[in-house]
């Protein structure tokens, strides 16, 4: 296997103070199914050196039609497949794999030392227990609702409040005539992945780019959150609706975190902070 440079691969794309900000990053990966073997490829060949990736699953044919594994992989663990397909791409690429499941506690834990964390699980409940848990421990996070079927909504990348960004149609739930197929899930991962250089770039063309470089940024300012302004009922596709204990403590670089309704198109705060 010939080794190369990836300083030299990105010199013509990327400043060489940006390519070392990425060089420097170190990035989690809930999940490395459709969206996470995915995105962690795309952030690979943008110059992510340094990934933790848990997953408890193995490749089965039926994931090669979204999945970035090859027939070689059927039967490896995902965790085992996407490394051997990153050190392909990047051999002195470092990661750490775990072939597990995670819960708040357990992602808490392992993502310790993380810039950013990437959800990219299936389960809709775990899907909101993790976000909700990397949250409460300070974590920035990328996750994704929506990519189900062809066609269908527009893909968007929203932010909500300072530490979260959500991509996908926001809409679409995988089941009966809606598939997950390749298209709308490397469409989500690619703005997942998008979304991660954005948080340790800052906005592209920018010429402050304010906090670029540095790792994850932890708010001094301790906000008491508050669950007083959220209307009932939501719909199980508003993942993030609630927090478990309604008079929590985390430390966010906003007043408020918003939630969107993905019907009405609109947002709503969910969550009002004040100083305490």
């Amino acid at each position: 296997m010939e080794n190369i440079s990836w300083d030299a691969v990105l010199e013509g794309h990327l400043a060489v103070e940006r390519r070392r900000v990425l060089a420097a990053a170190r990035i989690g990966m809930a999940g490395a199914g459709g969206l996470g073997s995915n995105c962690a490829v795309f952030l690979a060949r943008t110059g992510i050196r340094h990934f933790v990736i848990a997953d408890p699953d193995v490749v089965a044919l039926s994931n090669l039609n979204r999945q970035h594994f090859f027939p070689r992989h059927l039967g490896l663990s995902k965790v085992e497949a996407l490394g051997d397909v990153l050190r392909e791409l990047n051999p002195s690429i470092t990661l750490r794999l775990e072939r597990r499941a995670l819960d708040g506690a357990a992602a808490r834990a392992l993502f310790a030392g993380c810039d950013v964390v990437v959800e990219a699980v299936d389960d809709p409940g775990t899907k909101k227990t993790l976000v909700e848990a990397l949250l409460l421990g300070g974590f920035r996070v990328v996750s994704a609702s929506g990519m189900a079927g062809w066609g269908g909504a527009p893909m968007t990348a929203r932010r909500l409040g300072g530490r979260l960004v959500v991509v996908g149609d926001h809409t679409s739930e995988i089941g009966p005539g809606m598939p997950p197929l390749a298209p709308r899930v490397v469409m989500a991962a690619a703005l997942e992945a998008d979304a991660v250089l954005e948080m340790l770039l800052g906005r592209c063309g920018k010429e402050d780019q304010g906090r670029a470089g540095e790792t994850r940024g932890r708010q001094s300012l301790s906000l008491s959150l508050s669950l007083s302004l959220l209307p009932p009922p939501f719909s199980p596709r508003q993942r993030l609706s609630a927090l478990s204990n309604p008079s929590c403590r985390f430390s966010v670089n906003r007043r408020d975190l918003f939630l969107f309704s993905p019907g009405k198109r609109q947002r709503t705060s969910v969550l009002r902070a004040s100083v305490s």
